[in-house]
């Protein structure tokens, strides 16, 4: 399972992530990384949370990524992302 941690040395990087597990949220992660993601699921890491308040976060760790060309950015939580190697 993935953790905050594992995204922490990742800040600044272009990583390819995809969704995983269930949840409320799941579908909002699933869609944002189809949407924004590009055809490989890519982004450039920006930065790691312990938790923000937003109806789709909930305090839970999360990561705010930002989209390859730059018109995109948002937080997903850490328990519906792993990086793809």
């Amino acid at each position: 399972m993935t953790t905050i941690n594992d995204f922490r040395p990742l800040v600044g990087s272009t990583i390819r992530i995809r969704a995983v597990g269930k949840g409320p949220t799941i579908k909002r992660t699933r869609e944002r990384i189809q949407q924004k993601g590009g055809s490989n699921g890519s982004f450039k890491v920006v930065k790691v949370s312990e938790g923000i308040n937003t109806p789709a976060i909930s305090g839970r760790p999360c990561v705010q990524f930002e989209s390859i060309d730059g018109k995109w950015w948002g937080w997903l939580p850490v328990e519906e992302i792993e990086v793809v190697r």
